[in-house]
């Protein structure tokens, strides 16, 4: 399967606690990157998944979450 566009998650809903799982696709559209301060000032986020195909991550994109303590890449 060829796509032509991908996605960017450009902000994280900062209420939602523990882990997030970032999907494989959004729209038909594969999950690519993380923008700057996607999930910036996310004060209850423990864990976060990334899909296989991450390619870019953002700067600052995790700053100040201080419950954050494991990545799955």
């Amino acid at each position: 399967m060829s796509f032509d566009q991908f996605i960017t998650i450009t902000d994280y809903p900062k209420t939602v606690a523990g882990n997030f799982v970032l999907p494989n696709t959004l729209i038909n559209c594969p999950v690519e990157g993380i923008g700057k301060s996607a999930f910036q000032n996310s004060p209850q986020l423990t864990s976060i998944t990334f899909p296989d195909q991450i390619t870019d991550i953002g700067d600052f994109a995790f700053e100040n979450c201080p419950l954050l303590k494991t990545a799955i890449f």
